[in-house]
């Protein structure tokens, strides 16, 4: 375990979680009392937490001694699930937190289900350009969701596309996100990153 934490290099996934919790904090009490944002302030707050939370949790998965790692004597893709299962958990667990003194405008929901789908995006893409690029399509799509979904649509079709800033009882949203994460989980569980699915696999 502690091999496997050494060469993921756990430690910055920690202190990303600190930054990113603190800024999110931060961030939803400055912009909730700016007139210019109101209530639509939530909408960067629960996108742009969980995509540094994806960009963290999935850019650990990459193993800098994977040489080392392919003498020891266990199963890499048991590892990858759970460091991806508790490391997810956390991320949820302590930036839903953040967001819970202004739960009506910010939803500690909507940001536990954007972690989710974030990582499992995140997780499916590592298969095929890398883990420490796999944030990289995942920002993609948040932009283009950001900037192109209408805000006043909670329903149908969109929310399957435009889950990431639905509000948090959608379930449509919720489908989404709940599928693209197992899909992702089970995917770069399995095969691993790419650059290091030869070694480790």
């Amino acid at each position: 375990m502690i091999l496997y934490a050494r060469t993921r290099g756990l430690g910055a996934v920690l202190a990303t979680l600190i930054g990113t919790a603190l800024a999110s904090w931060w961030f939803a009490e400055l912009l909730i009392d700016t007139p210019r944002f109101g209530a639509s302030a939530r909408v960067p707050v629960i996108a742009m937490a969980p995509l540094l939370s994806a960009a963290a949790i999935v850019g650990s998965l990459h193993s800098s001694s994977p040489e080392i790692e392919g003498t020891a004597a266990r199963r890499p893709w048991l590892w990858r699930a759970g460091h991806l299962a508790i490391a997810t958990a956390v991320y949820a667990v302590v930036l839903g937190a953040t967001v819970m003194l202004d739960p009506g405008t910010f939803g500690a929901i909507s940001m536990v289900r954007n972690i989710l789908g974030f990582t499992g995006m995140a997780a499916l893409a590592s298969c095929l350009i890398g883990a420490r690029l796999a944030w990289l399509p995942v920002m993609i799509y948040g932009a283009t969701i950001y900037l192109t979904a209408p805000r006043d649509v909670h329903s149908g079709l969109t929310a399957y596309w435009a889950w990431p800033i639905e509000q948090g009882s959608d379930l449509g949203a919720w489908w989404a996100a709940i599928s693209i994460f197992a899909l992702g989980v089970a995917a770069g569980s399995w095969l691993g990153p790419a650059q290091g699915v030869s070694h480790d696999r």
